[in-house]
């Protein structure tokens, strides 16, 4: 046999047949792999199994839970991809951020103080409403309307317009201006001694309260249903001046004499006046 017969006999011999990637075992793991990865993406974002289809709403009073729902569907429903009028839709628990409804809920509405959102059992979302209580109406200034007047809660924020009274005593403040629904216009250590005080005078000596003005940040004058007024300081202890209110009440004014009484005036620390 010539050299070139024989080199060529070994040079086929060292070449192997290439075997198809269809054929290894490597693409069927892949495949597989792939396969379960897909159904593992379906299932959690786009099966029923994981798909929000009940939300619970509760607490809400002057909301309607259509107004409620309404937000919480546009969070739900999640645009995955789109082309056209062909949309891709998921309503997966998973996808679905409690703490952005939330967020929104008290930034649309703001009567609501607080909102709790919970998800349940994969298929559940539970909204639980805190509207807010009016203590009292706010208005920007005492020239006896209602034109810029809104209900106040006890933290000091305004969150709906007021027409009228409705049996709260009403809180002016001259010196706070733009006035917007969900701000806080008041310090809640004001809002903290007239409820106090009108506790106390409700308690004790049957009293209301009408109307409390803050003249400075400093100084608050409260008026009752008897006419006459307290004069307290804002910045001073408000037990201490309780105190002062209940002994003069009590030992030194009697219920006669109130119905002459002009003021009662409580902003000095060991001292008390009253005319």
């Amino acid at each position: 046999m010539s050299y070139r017969k024989k080199h060529i006999k070994i040079k086929l011999k060292k070449l192997k047949p290439k075997k198809s990637f269809l054929k290894t075992k490597h693409f069927w793991l892949y495949s597989l792999l792939s396969l379960v990865l897909l159904i593992i993406i379906y299932v959690i974002f786009f099966s029923s199994i994981f798909a929000i289809n009940k939300i619970i709403i509760s607490g809400n009073n002057k909301i309607t839970q259509e107004q409620i729902l309404q937000i919480s569907e546009n969070n739900i429903n999640k645009k995955i991809f789109s082309f056209g009028n062909w949309q891709i839709i998921s309503k997966s628990v998973f996808l679905t951020n409690s703490q952005n409804i939330k967020q929104e809920i008290l930034k649309t509405f703001p009567i609501i103080e607080d909102a709790l959102v919970q998800k349940k059992l994969f298929k559940t979302l539970e909204i639980k409403i805190k509207e807010r209580f009016a203590i009292a109406v706010f208005c920007k200034n005492n020239e006896n309307n209602f034109n810029d007047c809104y209900y106040l809660d006890n933290l000091g924020i305004i969150f709906e317009k007021s027409e009228n009274a409705n049996n709260n005593f009403i809180l002016y403040n001259s010196n706070q201006d733009n006035l917007i629904i969900g701000n806080k216009v008041v310090e809640q250590n004001i809002i903290e001694i007239i409820l106090k005080v009108q506790k106390t005078l409700k308690e004790n000596y049957n009293i209301d309260i009408i109307d409390a003005l803050v003249t400075t940040p400093f100084r608050l004058n409260i008026k009752t249903t008897e006419n006459w007024q307290i004069y307290m300081a804002t910045d001073a202890d408000l037990n201490n001046q309780i105190t002062k209110l209940n002994f003069l009440l009590k030992d030194e004014i009697s219920p006669e004499a109130r119905q002459k009484l002009q003021y009662i005036d409580l902003r000095f620390k060991d001292r008390a006046y009253y005319k």
